[in-house]
């Protein structure tokens, strides 16, 4: 086996890339997701108002959610994306799963504890690594699985950040239990948007800053300017029709400057 010395042809669809969406309730995250080609939502939050809209099963446990991810993961169905509704409530799933395991059958040793409440109980992070592997093994064959689209829906945190130097300034970033999770499904999305108001008008956020938290994996104009603003009017078809045409470089504008009164 030799080194790569070629670049390899990225073979992109907007269809196999995972996206994760988040802002605050009520934005119209949830219908937007059901715009994406034959969606199922797997949904740790109650989301009955929706339910004439789309196809959907709450998950209320951590082996609730696994058989539910395993069985689309089958095929057996005519899906082609799967909406995970509340990434932070199904990484909660996934942590009250291990904790109930460890204290059913806590490992041996002198130094070890009996009973936990909390991942941190447990030294040398090693609760957070078993986490991090459950939330991996559900998760990533779905990332990387071409037949199916992965979308994954967060509210909204603002999150302090403190520099090297001491300075700190507030960063708006997806709701998650901590920088543990909030860095692995940043890894994982290739896209990821910012739902939010701009003087009442509604707008997707897909490049970041400094203060927000957004990329994607190339949105350009039909001149070549990189979009940083998408649309997003009232009626989730024509909302998801200005995200397909931002993806496929069609917009006539940037909207870089939405912010400027």
């Amino acid at each position: 086996m030799g080194m790569t010395k070629n670049l390899r042809e990225l073979n992109r669809s907007f269809y196999t890339e995972t996206t994760l969406i988040y802002g605050s309730f009520g934005l119209g995250k949830t219908l937007l997701a059901a715009q994406f080609p034959k969606p199922y939502f797997l949904s740790m939050e109650n989301i009955n108002s929706y339910a004439d809209r789309i196809y959907y099963d709450n998950a209320t446990t951590w082996v609730d959610a696994v058989h539910l991810l395993d069985e689309f993961k089958e095929g057996n169905h005519d899906f082609k994306t799967i909406v995970l509704d509340g990434i932070d409530l199904f990484y909660n799933l996934a942590k009250n799963h291990y904790i109930e395991e460890y204290n059913k059958n806590p490992p041996k040793g002198p130094d070890v504890k009996q009973s936990i409440s909390s991942l941190s109980d447990v030294g040398y992070a090693k609760a957070y690594d078993a986490v991090d592997a459950m939330i991996g093994l559900a998760l990533n064959p779905l990332d990387l699985d071409e037949r199916f689209n992965l979308v994954l829906t967060a509210h909204v945190e603002e999150k302090e950040v403190v520099m090297l130097g001491g300075d700190k300034f507030i960063k708006i970033v997806p709701q998650l239990p901590g920088k543990r999770p909030l860095a692995y499904f940043q890894r994982l999305a290739q896209n990821i948007f910012y739902y939010y108001y701009v003087n009442g008008e509604r707008f997707l956020k897909i490049i970041g800053d400094d203060y927000i938290t957004a990329k994607n994996r190339g949105f350009y104009t039909d001149n070549g300017e990189a979009v940083v603003n998408i649309p997003m009017p009232k009626n989730p078809e024509t909302a998801y029709k200005y995200l397909v045409a931002a993806y496929n470089n069609k917009l006539k504008n940037s909207y870089k400057n939405i912010n400027k009164s």
